[in-house]
Parts: structure tokens; C-alpha cells; sequence
């Protein structure tokens, strides 16, 4: 732990600050516990990297901070002889997040290592994907993911596309303790670094390359897929609402709907306030559009790095990204997108909002799962028998479909997945 009187005076004292860094810091000279928290103690580096508020000091997001943690990284790689596999750099819509990335590899440049930064803003699973595809030896992401807006962060992803791990978290915080903040932090400039061939900019031609590779992963055919389900899906202001609306144009979903409040980058977050989609007051914008909203986190927010699902069943209930498992292995007809099941969610929908389920009066636990032997000989899309306190509004059920007749369910009331239904809906 620093002196922060110390500290806070060395970093007044320096001929490196622009005119508003040094006038933020006069703005607090007499603010004792402003210092002490800005100046006191070092941000932690592990492997879910930096996370802090946007201010001057050692404890907080600045360019600063971000050049002396690119440093530490920038020696690692060239420990392991890594130069010209380079690093990828994304960055999602919060504010300061382009100029921390730029930051960084204006810092990487300078250390004589190529690097690959996005032209715009990018969903996090897209720079994993860049990683890889670039045979980069590491990627920087700068973002907070579902963070107040005062916040920002600094993840370190390493070749694998993954987040790093302790030990190389620990070889990075090991060399950013040997820096100090001001000596050489600002690298050369973006221009230059082009110019050197040590700076790529990756913009739409790694995009199709990336929504080529998840469309290759898909695990049903044109045929099996209901593509008049209503969807609602929310970026949360962050950085999924161009992908997400890409995908549904190519694969042909007509009922795609993103929440227009909540389309655009906004650093402010001014519809949500804390964009964090596993709080259900995330949805209150996409319940008005629809039924059924899907989520995407990151980085919402800005990054959509994380799906999180609301299922309009006569209550609006939240399935966080880690349950999506139980999903896709049972087939309780109301929940169900299981892979061998022939009930899914929601009928076709020739007019929006979709009709789907409504409540009845009062709706009880759904503490079992309707008889799944009904479900086999009924068309795709169609559910049999909606679950205590749900009653159907459509009058019949839709036109038979060849895909999935024979299909089906495999729910196992028995496993031990079987008491989350009652739990989720509680």
C-alpha cells in the first residue's frame, strides 16, 4: 500500500498529464478520502484482469494504468519470442474503452509487437474467435461487462482464445510491479505503428469470417428450425445489436425484434441504469415488446459474451446462461428446445406480439412436467398440454411439419436437474 499523499503528489507533479487529468486532481486536493481511494493501493491484476472505476490514480481505469499493465504483457510475449504472432484488441461501448484499446497497442507497437485492433466496437466471443484465427499469441478486451457505467476493465484472453490463467497472470502482474506508470507509457503513435506494419485494423471481413465459423456449428438443419418464433433480444445498449440482427436477417427469423431503446451504444446506460442481465429488472423494456426476450451480456452489455433468457410463461422467468444445459437435455413441452424433442416453446407466429401462453388467475409451481407421450405423434412447434395455472390461446394447433413427427422427449422427472423447474419458478 503507497502513501497516497505521496502518490497523489507525484502524480500532480508530473510533466505526462493533459490539462483535465491535472485538473481532476486538483478538483480533489482537499478531498482526503477521494486520495486515500484513488492513490492508496494498486488495481489487482488476475486472470479475470482489471476491473476498476475511470479515474487518475493507481487504484483506477486511466490510460496510465492501462499502458503500464499493456507493458508487463508486452514483456511476456517477448520473453516467449511471441513479436510477430501479435496480439488481438476489442473493445466494447463504454466510455474511454476506444482509447484504452488504442492505448494499448500504441504501447504493444512501441515494444516492437504487431498487433490487431477492431475498427469499432465488438462482442467479446468475437475476439476470442480473432485470437485463434490470427494465431495470435494474446488478446486484450477492454471492458466492465455488466458494470455500472463509471466503470471499465482490462481482460487478458491467451492463445487459446480463453481467459488466462493463474500462471500466466501471475508472470504478468510479476513484470507490471517492475514498471513504474510514466516512464515510457505512450508507446508510438497509431499512425506510426501502421506505418511499421506493426498495427492491423480488422474490421467486416473478420466479422463474416467469425459468423461463418458459428454458423458452421450449427446442430439442426434449415428444416428442423421454427423460424417464426418471436424473439426479443436486447443488447442492453452494448455491443451485440449488429451481429445479433445479421444473424436473424441471414438465417431468415422474420419475428426478430431488437428493443429500440436499447439498440444503440450508450456508454451512460440511460434505459437501464446497471446493465446486468441477471437482474430481471433488465428486461422491463423487452417485456413490452414481446414474450420472450433473450439477452445478450456484455461486455451487454457490452460484449455479449453471456445469454440470459426470460421465458414469458404466465410469469416472467430468468434462465441464466449456465442453465441452458438443462434446456437442451429435457423436454418439458412449456420450456423445451431439446435437440430430440418435437414441442418447443411457441406456435408460429403470423402477427406480433406472439399469442403464446397467458396466465390464468393465480399460476401455481410447475413442481412436474406434463406427460411427455403425448408429445411424439403432434406436430413440431406444438404443445399438447400447457402446465397447471397456463391455459392455450390459439384454437388449433399449426399445420403439420415432416421434421420432427417421429422425435421424442426425454425428460427424466428422476435426475437430479429435476427440483431447478420448481426452484426457477418459485
Amino acid at each position: 500500500m503507497a502513501n497516497y499523499q505521496n502518490e497523489y503528489t507525484r502524480w500532480l507533479e508530473s510533466s505526462v498529464l493533459n490539462e483535465s487529468e491535472r485538473a481532476e486532481l486538483e478538483s480533489i486536493k482537499n478531498d482526503e478520502g477521494l486520495k486515500e481511494f484513488r492513490f492508496s493501493t494498486p488495481m489487482s491484476f488476475g486472470t479475470a484482469g482489471l476491473r476498476s472505476t475511470m479515474y487518475q490514480g493507481i487504484g483506477n481505469m486511466n490510460r496510465f494504468t492501462v499502458a503500464q499493465t499493456t507493458r508487463g504483457i508486452a514483456a511476456l510475449i517477448k520473453a516467449q519470442g511471441g513479436e510477430s504472432r501479435g496480439v488481438a484488441i476489442a473493445y466494447d461501448s463504454r466510455n474511454n474503452s476506444r482509447e484504452f484499446a488504442r492505448v494499448s497497442a500504441c504501447v504493444l507497437a512501441g515494444a516492437g509487437i504487431k498487433s490487431y485492433i477492431f475498427d469499432d466496437i465488438r462482442p467479446t466471443p468475437e475476439l476470442s474467435f480473432a485470437v485463434r484465427e490470427l494465431n495470435a499469441l494474446a488478446g486484450i478486451n477492454i471492458t466492465a461487462s455488466h458494470n455500472p457505467k463509471e466503470y471499465n476493465g482490462y481482460k487478458v484472453y491467451f492463445e487459446d482464445g480463453a481467459q488466462i490463467s493463474g500462471s500466466v497472470s501471475d508472470g504478468i502482474l510479476e513484470r507490471i510491479r517492475k514498471l513504474d506508470l510514466f516512464d515510457d507509457f505512450g508507446g508510438i503513435s497509431l499512425e506510426e505503428g501502421k506505418e511499421k506494419g506493426l498495427l492491423t485494423m480488422l474490421g467486416e471481413e473478420t466479422d463474416r469470417a467469425y459468423l461463418d465459423y458459428v454458423y458452421s456449428m450449427r446442430q439442426r438443419t434449415d428444416c428442423e428450425l421454427d423460424k417464426s418464433v418471436c424473439v426479443v433480444y436486447t443488447p442492453l445498449n452494448g455491443a451485440g445489436s449488429i451481429p445479433m440482427a445479421t444473424v436473424a436477417a441471414e438465417l431468415g427469423y422474420d419475428h426478430f425484434h431488437i428493443v429500440p431503446e436499447q439498440k444503440d451504444p450508450d456508454p451512460e446506460f440511460t434505459t437501464v441504469g446497471y446493465p446486468n442481465p441477471e437482474d430481471p429488472k433488465a428486461f422491463a423494456l423487452a417485456e413490452e415488446l414481446g414474450l420472450v426476450a433473450v439477452l445478450g451480456k456484455a461486455d451487454v452489455v457490452p460484449g455479449a459474451d453471456q445469454i440470459e433468457t426470460a421465458l414469458k410463461v404466465g410469469f416472467l422467468l430468468v434462465i441464466l446462461g449456465k442453465h441452458f444445459v438443462l434446456l437442451s437435455r429435457h423436454s418439458w413441452p412449456i420450456f423445451t428446445r431439446s435437440r430430440r424433442s418435437c414441442c418447443w416453446l411457441t406456435a408460429p407466429c403470423p402477427t406480433w406480439p406472439c399469442p403464446a401462453f397467458i396466465p390464468s388467475s393465480t399460476p401455481p409451481r410447475p413442481t412436474t412436467p406434463p406427460p411427455p407421450s403425448s408429445c411424439s405423434s403432434l406436430p413440431r412447434c406444438w404443445t399438447p398440454s400447457a402446465p397447471p395455472g397456463l391455459r392455450r390461446v390459439w384454437s388449433t394447433p399449426p399445420a403439420p411439419s415432416p421434421c420432427c413427427t417421429t422425435r421424442t422427449p426425454d425428460w427424466t422427472p428422476s435426475g437430479p436437474e429435476a427440483p431447478f423447474w420448481a426452484a426457477a419458478a418459485a
